[in-house]
């Protein structure tokens, strides 16, 4: 054990630095007694770190190690936040921008491209969603290997919305409220979780047309359905709580409290259905609703209601013929290719890609641009075989 400790800390911390030779940099500037924090499994908080993006200006921020899973691995994950705002600019004119940052370190994210590119498919579909960047990331000038940069989702989703409210959805639909804003006279934050818990008390109480009619005054179940049929789309094997809830104006233009949603984290692509018990048994129905998951009450509703079930397979089938082509997935996946080939010609990145114990045991530039095409070739072929489900199960 202790010799796995030691030769985590050597990669770490002394590696040479290097030229800047790929597009973006991080450099983070934390102090020795800090170093320690590669080998704790808990949330870590820095004392008085530095931050600078590529060869702009240090500036003092506050980091920690973050993530339920994401603080275990030897490469963590990372979150920061500035008193400067700080722009980066993105590919494709893109810009991603504000005061508090996330750096994802794709260690379960095979190839580094699912949570880009889920990304991506959430913008293609209007869905909220927070633009990302690809960095290599240093601590004290050693490369800690390539990161995913994306603003902070509940700081993102307050600059775009100015929602009062957002919680985190987990398992069993407990929510972890993240912000309230205290300002707004309009609702207390314990109206709000009443709000969104009046939803999973009210499902057995309507069916049909008329409990479709509930959640849409209660949610933007459209968004909702389409969030979900991207998950099935993309085989996403853990998404029920990788949900955000936030509050907006209702669409009636009352003061009844509304909520839509904003989905992420898509590390988890092409993967079987979560093994878990609710999924498990229910395994054919799973098959036949075209709902990848049931662990969660709404998903299981939306699966096992016929008028549901009906509205969920119209706004799959519109996804796949209409909002997200097989040309579209191309040029999504193209994108992702072109952001991040400059740092697969850069072999310190690929050599960090060892913490990550890959099932190919270290990553290639060529393992990862052929994983791309492999992808696009298995969603051409999801999306006939998912068109013919849904003519076979429109007519049973």
């Amino acid at each position: 054990m202790l010799k796995n400790i030691f030769i985590i800390v050597v990669f770490f911390f002394l590696q040479p630095i290097f030229a800047a030779d790929v597009p973006n940099q991080i450099h983070i500037e934390i102090k020795n007694k800090d170093s320690g924090y590669v080998t704790l499994k808990q949330r870590y908080d820095f004392d008085t770190p530095r931050v600078k993006f590529n060869e702009g200006e240090w500036t003092e921020a506050k980091l920690h190690t973050r993530g339920e899973h994401c603080v275990r691995p030897a490469r963590k994950c990372l979150g920061f936040s500035t008193d400067t705002h700080i722009a980066m600019r993105a590919p494709y004119g893109k810009m991603i921008s504000g005061k508090a940052f996330i750096l994802t370190s794709l260690t379960s994210d095979n190839g580094y491209i699912n949570t880009k590119v889920g990304s991506l498919f959430l913008e293609e579909l209007k869905l909220f969603h927070s633009t990302t960047l690809y960095v290599e990331l240093f601590i004290n000038k050693k490369s800690q290997g390539l990161y995913l940069l994306m603003e902070n989702p509940e700081k993102a989703l307050i600059k775009a919305t100015n929602t009062p409210f957002i919680a985190r959805r987990g398992f069993k639909h407990v929510i972890e409220v993240k912000y309230y804003n205290k300002k707004q006279k309009t609702h207390t934050q314990e109206e709000f979780v009443q709000a969104y818990e009046e939803i999973y008390s009210n499902l057995k109480t309507y069916k049909g047309e008329d409990l479709y009619n509930f959640l849409k005054q209660k949610m933007n179940i459209d968004h909702y359905m389409q969030w979900l049929a991207l998950n099935y789309y993309l085989k996403n094997g853990d998404f029920t709580d990788e949900l955000f809830i936030f509050a907006v104006p209702n669409p009636d233009g009352s003061d009844k409290i509304y909520f839509d949603i904003a989905g992420w984290d898509f590390e988890d692509l092409f993967l079987s259905s979560h093994l878990s018990i609710q999924n498990i048994w229910n395994s054919e129905l799973i098959k036949s609703s075209l709902v990848y998951s049931v662990e969660d009450s709404i998903d299981k509703k939306i699966a096992k209601d016929d008028v549901l079930n009906q509205k969920f397979r119209n706004i799959l089938f519109n996804l796949l013929t209409t909002e997200i082509t097989d040309n579209s997935t191309v040029v999504n996946y193209k994108m992702v290719r072109e952001e991040i080939s400059p740092y697969l010609d850069v072999q310190r990145i690929l050599d960090a890609s060892v913490l990550d114990k890959p099932k190919v045991g270290v990553y290639t530039k060529n393992y990862i641009l052929d994983l791309i095409d492999q992808r696009i070739r298995e969603l051409s072929k999801r999306r006939v075989k998912t068109l013919k489900k849904l003519e076979y199960y429109s007519h049973k």
